[in-house]
C-alpha cells in the first residue's frame, strides 16, 4: 500500500453538523425536489431533537485530512462490488454505514466517477432498507446543476446521514441505527490505521488514533442498548477487545499497541464489508 504522510482523522466531539438541504427531509413532512435551501441550525435541531445522531458528521474528518495534504487513497475503501454480498437487513445496516463513511471521504476530494458509484450504493441499501427520506443519485441531469459544488454535496449528504440515522431510530429497528453507526466508525479507524505503511513514525498520526478511544465509547454505549442479539454481541466484544487496548496505553501508544489496535479493527471491518 502507498505510503503517505498523514491519515484520516476521525473526531471525538459528540455534535451533529447542522448543515443539509431541505431536498433531503423525511418525505413524511413533505419534500420539495426544488428547494435547495440549507436548513437552518434551530431548524434542523428541531426536526432531529427526539433522536440525535451520536457521532460527528464524517466530513469533519476527511477535511482535515484534505487540509494537511493527505493523497485520495481509494484502494482502501469497501470495494463497490461487495454490495451484492448483502443479504440481510444488518449486514445492510453495517455497510450503509461503510459505505457513507466511504462517501464523506470521497466528497471531500471530489472524486466525481467515485462519487456516482458510491452514492448509488448508499441510495440502493437505503432503499433496502425501507428507509423513509428523499435521497437522489448524484449528478444526474436533474441534480448535478444544483449539487455542482462541493460545499453542496457535503450539505446534501450530511443530512441524508442524520435523516438516515432519524428514520431508523424512529421507525424502523433501533438496532439498525446502531448498526450503522457501527459501520461509519469502524470504516473510519479502519482507514486511518491503513492509509500508511509507515503510521508509527508519524506522531501526529498516532495521536489521531489514539484519541479514537473517546468516540469509540459512544458506539460502544450505542450498541449495549442492543446486547442479546448475537450479532451485535459479537461487535461489542470485538470494540471492546480495542477499548481494552487504548485502556492500557498511557498518554499514547505504543508501537506494538498501534499494531494490535490496527490488525484488531482490520478483522473487525473484515467481518462487516465480506
Amino acid at each position: 500500500m502507498k505510503i503517505i504522510k498523514t491519515i484520516l482523522i476521525v473526531s471525538i466531539p459528540v455534535a451533529i453538523v447542522l448543515l443539509s438541504l431541505n431536498s433531503c427531509k423525511s418525505s413524511t413532512k413533505g419534500t420539495s425536489e426544488s428547494d435547495t435551501t440549507v436548513i437552518e441550525k434551530d431548524s434542523l435541531m428541531s426536526e432531529v431533537k427526539e433522536v440525535v445522531y451520536p457521532l460527528p458528521s464524517p466530513f469533519q474528518l476527511y477535511q482535515k485530512l484534505e487540509d494537511i495534504g493527505a493523497k485520495y487513497v481509494g484502494k482502501v475503501l469497501n470495494p463497490i462490488e461487495n454490495i451484492d454480498k448483502y443479504y440481510t437487513e444488518k449486514n445492510k445496516a453495517l455497510n450503509l454505514g461503510t459505505y457513507s463513511a466511504d462517501l464523506s471521504y470521497i466528497t471531500t476530494y471530489n472524486k466525481t466517477q467515485d462519487i456516482q458509484l458510491y452514492s448509488k450504493n448508499v441510495k440502493t441499501l437505503i432503499s433496502d432498507l425501507n428507509i423513509n427520506i428523499n435521497f437522489q443519485d448524484f449528478y444526474t441531469e436533474e441534480t448535478k446543476e444544483k449539487l455542482e459544488n462541493k460545499d453542496s454535496l457535503v450539505a446534501y449528504i450530511t443530512n441524508v446521514f442524520y435523516s438516515t440515522y432519524k428514520s431508523m431510530a424512529e421507525s424502523g429497528d433501533p438496532s439498525l441505527a446502531a448498526l450503522m453507526v457501527t459501520g461509519i466508525w469502524a470504516e473510519g479507524l479502519f482507514i486511518a490505521t491503513h492509509i500508511s505503511n509507515d503510521t508509527y513514525n508519524n506522531t501526529e498520526i498516532v495521536k489521531i488514533i489514539f484519541d479514537q478511544k473517546k468516540s469509540l465509547d459512544i458506539v460502544l454505549d450505542l450498541l449495549k442498548k442492543y446486547s442479546g442479539d448475537e450479532l451485535v454481541d459479537g461487535y461489542i466484544k470485538g470494540l471492546e477487545n480495542i477499548k481494552s487496548l487504548y485502556d492500557q496505553a498511557g498518554d499514547s501508544l505504543t508501537k506494538e499497541q498501534l499494531e494490535e489496535i490496527s490488525n484488531a479493527i482490520e478483522n473487525i471491518r473484515s467481518s462487516i464489508i465480506s
